[in-house]
């Protein structure tokens, strides 16, 4: 690894996306010294309120591109959507951290599975397919129960959907609306598991500890931290995250969700390169939270260790709360000392991700069961 210089105190660090994710960045890079300026769609965005600086611009503005260019030698990114040829411009001009190739393998299942499985990492069976005949060809291949997702633009369970038997081909395909999709075989795991990874630009790794996420519909309502998993599974689990972060070679952090299965083996399901839902709990259980470790090294810090202060259960507060108006969140703080952490969204809808609460706990098996009753008793289907 070259030596690099870091970013003096004071410096203007550059973000592209401005959602929930960008604002806790930015909240980070405040607390660590640095400035920010975002760079997104909308003007009454999560980040807008807390950045520095802030561009309300469609990806395709180029007067944008170059003002934004101008004032950010290094950019980071809270999203992997983000336009291939945008990608490519800001890469020539500016030094993007994790780097434009890296985002390019995140953003596309197709080429996210491929890369995995030619790097040698376990992969449930899947294939790409380019038209309904190739699909129809898959489905048989593939078998049943299995997924069909879109290669690129899904999330929280959007654009992919669920087959436990076959259904025609030509249908499935005029419903997805894609020109690549990606068939994966149904996986019959036990744990949904994520780990947040971070590579500095001096070539030291870190992995925070293991997180196991409970899902409702595809969106992700509570992560135990540390996971209720054994040590044997916790280290393979961070060891595949430390492995994959080597392979691609990011500057920045990168994120692994992997499924544990009945035999303990574990597949890695999908990767983000950067910070993720389930790693909000490190805000309050570690002395670095994944937001600082994404303002280190986009300025081009070496890492410290990962320091663990409590376990702790994160949960998401999504829009459906909001259904009858502002939800008294005061409630939250009978089920034990909460950390509630809103994201400054004007409009609530169901599903959407209005904040999060963390609770530090000795016993995370026991608040669990106590939120699980909590929120049966208030009819609080989504908040867990």
């Amino acid at each position: 690894m070259k030596h690099l210089t870091p970013l003096a105190a004071g410096a203007q660090l550059g973000l592209l996306g401005n959602g929930q994710l960008g604002r806790m960045f930015t909240q980070s890079a405040h607390k660590l010294g640095y400035r920010v300026g975002c760079w997104g769609p909308g003007v009454e965005t999560p980040c807008a309120e807390l950045a520095d600086v802030y561009y309300a611009s469609d990806w395709n503005d180029e007067f944008t591109a170059e003002s934004f260019l101008s004032q950010h030698p290094v950019i980071t990114t809270e999203l992997e959507q983000v336009p291939k040829q945008l990608l490519d411009k800001l890469a020539e001009h500016s030094t993007l951290r994790p780097a434009a190739d890296v985002v390019k393998v995140c953003q596309n299942r197709a080429l996210e599975k491929t890369w995995l499985k030619t790097h040698g990492f376990p992969v449930p069976p899947f294939q790409v397919v380019h038209s309904s005949r190739e699909l129809n060809e898959a489905l048989h291949e593939i078998g049943f129960p299995c997924v069909v997702k879109t290669a690129s633009g899904g999330y929280d369970g959007k654009g992919q959907i669920q087959l436990s038997h076959y259904e025609n081909a030509e249908a499935i395909w005029q419903q997805m609306g894609a020109h690549e999709l990606i068939i994966e075989a149904w996986v019959p795991h036990i744990k949904e598991l994520s780990v947040v990874c971070a590579r500095d630009g001096f070539g030291n790794t870190r992995t925070f500890p293991v997180c196991e996420n409970i899902h409702s519909r595809h969106i992700l309502t509570m992560t135990v931290f540390p996971a209720r998993i054994t040590d044997k599974q916790a280290q393979r689990a961070s060891a595949l995250a430390q492995q994959i972060a080597q392979a691609i070679r990011v500057h920045g952090l990168i994120t692994v969700e992997l499924f544990l299965l009945a035999d303990g083996n574990i597949l890695v399901n999908e990767l983000a390169p950067r910070p993720h839902n389930s790693g909000h709990v490190t805000i309050e259980t570690c002395e670095h939270s994944q937001f600082d470790f994404q303002v280190l090294t986009t300025a081009g810090h070496p890492l410290p260790q990962v320091r663990e202060k409590s376990a702790g259960i994160m949960v998401n507060l999504l829009g459906d709360l909001w259904s009858e108006g502002l939800p008294d969140l005061s409630i939250l703080e009978k089920i034990a000392p909460a950390h509630i952490h809103l994201y400054g969204k004007k409009t609530a809808s169901p599903r959407r991700k209005m904040g999060h609460v963390t609770y530090l706990t000795e016993n995370p098996e026991k608040l669990a069961q106590k939120l699980e009753n909590f929120a049966t008793s208030q009819n609080w289907a989504y908040f867990y």
